[in-house]
């Protein structure tokens, strides 16, 4: 599969030319949910609902509001857009609208709430860079986060692009955490069994009790900013 590349200051996908690079482009469904200024509405490669540049870099994004993401995650429609978003752009994000009741909302729908939060750390440690922002007129907001998109590093969570990939062992995603190096993740491992489980008990707010407030916090901030 092609993906949108940048040559000279004009977007292409395989043969077919996109336009500038200094536009945003957003698929028809998209556009509602959009400030009016700024935005074309176009046909984008494999229906990317927005594509943009970050530097030298092509940003692809795959939006949900709360209820959708849920839903989409149950059908697995979500997890086929994001394998083709990974295949279309170097940088692919999912952009959460409305992220404040996430939570409550997987709780109360989800048969599975424990897979879609293995999922949700799964789809980071792929390099998806997962953005919260408003549920309407969201665009100012997910443009903050361009200067952040367009650094070269492969992020997996907040903070783990600061250093270089050297390991693929168990627990490297906790060890590229600042402030949590190689003797912390072990001993996290070793109490919790798994980074995915290390994830959980983190989100649950109980890693203070075992570790300290230091640690809780570290976990917490990478998981969520």
């Amino acid at each position: 599969m092609d993906k949108v590349v940048i040559q000279g200051d004009e977007l292409w996908w395989g043969s077919k030319r996109i336009g500038p690079t200094s536009k945003i482009y957003a698929y028809p469904g998209e556009r509602s949910h959009l400030c009016k200024e700024g935005v074309e509405v176009c046909q984008t490669p494999n229906r990317i609902d927005l594509l943009f540049t970050a530097g030298e870099r092509v940003v692809g994004c795959e939006v949900k509001q709360a209820s959708d993401l849920v839903s989409s995650h149950r059908s697995r429609r979500l997890h086929r857009q994001l394998a083709t978003l990974i295949k279309t752009v170097a940088v692919p994000c999912l952009v959460v609208r409305g992220l404040d009741n996430l939570g409550a909302r997987v709780m109360s729908v989800h048969p599975k709430p424990e897979q879609f939060w293995a999922d949700w750390v799964n789809w980071q440690t792929r390099g998806i860079y997962i953005l919260p922002v408003p549920m309407e007129n969201y665009l100012p907001r997910l443009l903050l986060y361009r200067a952040a998109l367009a650094t070269t590093g492969t992020r997996a969570l907040a903070g783990t692009d600061q250093r270089p990939a050297r390991d693929e062992a168990e627990g490297w995603l906790l060890r590229r955490i600042p402030g949590i190096g190689a003797v912390k993740s072990a001993a996290l491992l070793a109490e919790y069994g798994s980074s995915f489980d290390v994830f959980n008990e983190a989100r649950q707010r109980r890693v203070a009790a075992k570790f300290g407030k230091s640690i809780q916090e570290k976990l917490w901030q990478a998981m969520t900013t």
